[in-house]
């Protein structure tokens, strides 16, 4: 098994300090280590279930990190090491405090291709309905011809799509009464223009596949329809998906206090996102948080950094 490490170093003008950033993939370990140039810093480990996740979380760090910093890759030394068993889901490696990977890395059930289809057979029921009240009342205004029965069809079909996917409900009646929602790539609710522009591709997948695109989402890895994977969404459980969220909120909170207490207080984004598997996004956004709580209080280094402060651990 190859060994991936990648190290890059970091100068701070204002103290003169110099600091080092490693990160090193083994089998299924991620090891990140940082501190002063000269001493031996502070090394944490995250396990995972396989290479190509614990792979892919090791990119996500150091562009995360090289993005924060102003900093080059002044390094990059793959080597070749015997493979060491990682044992699951945690492992004692002198040195290193290890932890299981928090819950968001393990995405929450996909939608079930069966509640999809049950889900869409009510929709069309509902929208039919709507379709034939509309079109009886519009013919009854303009006289009754194919034109008018075909816009209202498409109308109804976008008015209801748009605004109920767009809606706090995150869903369709149907979806809704199945369990499922639909966010984007992010697990965030879609836009209004996001939202249409998913009904009119699958307007389109119907037309050009005559419907075989939804089978799609029978197949793919993430049950994505084709139009789910031409525009960036997916349909979760819902009741999975907000239990995964709150379980996620309660262990970043945990993460943050934690890591403050090791650092005598005062944390930045950067250091919290190296330390845990948490990202420099959710890093940012928590700690605001935090902060408009009255956790923790916001101050500007000498560097011209942002710190969050923690009272309770200042030493």
């Amino acid at each position: 098994m190859q060994t991936e490490r990648i190290y890059w170093e970091e100068s701070h003008a204002a103290s003169g300090e110099r600091t080092f950033y490693e990160i090193t993939t083994e089998a299924t370990i991620v090891t990140i280590r940082y501190g002063r140039i000269g001493t031996q810093g502070v090394t944490q480990a995250t396990i995972f279930d396989s290479n190509d996740e614990a792979r892919r979380y090791a990119e996500l760090k150091t562009s995360e990190l090289q993005g924060q910093l102003n900093t080059s890759l002044s390094a990059q030394v793959p080597q070749h090491a015997n493979k060491r068993t990682a044992p699951h889901p945690s492992v004692q490696i002198p040195g290193i405090t290890a932890f299981n990977p928090h819950p968001a890395l393990h995405e929450p059930p996909y939608g079930d291709f069966g509640k999809r289809a049950i889900a869409t057979v009510i929709d069309w029921t509902l929208k039919g309905a709507t379709w034939a009240a509309a079109g009886g009342a519009m013919t009854g205004v303009l006289g009754n011809n194919d034109q008018i029965w075909g816009i209202t069809f498409f109308a109804v079909s976008a008015v209801y799509s748009v605004y109920f996917e767009s809606s706090e409900y995150r869903a369709t009646p149907g979806k809704r009464a199945m369990g499922l929602i639909v966010t984007d790539m992010d697990g965030k609710r879609l836009s209004i223009p996001k939202a249409f522009i998913r009904w009119f591709v699958r307007q389109i997948e119907y037309a050009v596949t005559g419907g075989l695109g939804v089978l799609v989402a029978a197949f793919t890895q993430r049950k994505q329809a084709l139009h789910d994977i031409i525009v960036g969404t997916l349909v979760y459980s819902k009741a999975e998906f907000e239990q995964g969220s709150q379980v996620f909120a309660v262990f970043t909170e945990k993460a943050i206090l934690q890591a403050a207490q090791r650092h005598g207080g005062i944390l930045t984004p950067m250091v919290l996102t190296v330390e845990t598997p948490i990202s420099l996004d959710e890093a940012n956004t928590e700690l605001q948080r935090m902060a408009n709580r009255g956790i923790c209080r916001i101050e500007i280094n000498d560097a011209g950094r942002i710190e969050y402060h923690f009272s309770d651990f200042l030493k």
